[in-house]
């Protein structure tokens, strides 16, 4: 029996939504940790990366994983930086503050303005990669939708 794979709502991949997330603002460079004859690439890359802010190494099985995320891309909190962030997201951490801003979002690069990681998604037949994060977020959103439908209601019928 297999799963038949039913499309994701592009249209719940908000502007709102994109800056609570913000997990599309990275690459991900991937390479075997050891070199032909041995030598491990983990201390060079960390030299070469981890004192900056936007980067993070990390090893996983036998490679070096190297994050980079856009330079555009700031954490609002003054107690975090992005890998922070990150990490909050991989813990399933949720925060309903916009937590991250984009420095150039209203004049983004063409490729991020029109990438939605559902149709990413759909286009794949695969899940986003941080999907349970992305569905917490869009629960949370139509949460405060709804609150704030509510709240306006009750004001207008004597409240």
């Amino acid at each position: 029996m297999s799963d038949k794979w039913v499309d994701l709502d592009p249209d719940k991949i908000t502007s709102d939504i994109c800056m609570r997330c913000g997990m599309c603002c990275k690459t991900t460079w991937v390479q075997s940790r050891y070199t032909r004859d041995g030598t491990d690439r983990e201390p060079y890359l960390s030299a070469m990366f981890d004192d900056r802010p936007e980067s993070e190494v990390s090893i996983a099985g036998g490679n070096v994983y190297v994050c980079n995320w856009c330079s555009h891309l700031k954490v609002t909190s003054k107690h975090e930086n992005l890998n922070v962030h990150v990490y909050s997201v991989q813990k399933g951490m949720r925060s309903k503050d916009k937590s991250i801003k984009c420095d150039i979002y209203d004049d983004a690069p063409k490729m991020c303005t029109k990438y939605n990681c559902f149709l990413e998604a759909n286009g794949r037949k695969r899940l986003p990669e941080y999907y349970n994060h992305i569905s917490n977020l869009i629960v949370d959103r139509e949460s405060e939708v709804r609150e704030d439908e509510d709240n306006e209601n009750y004001g207008k019928h004597g409240g």
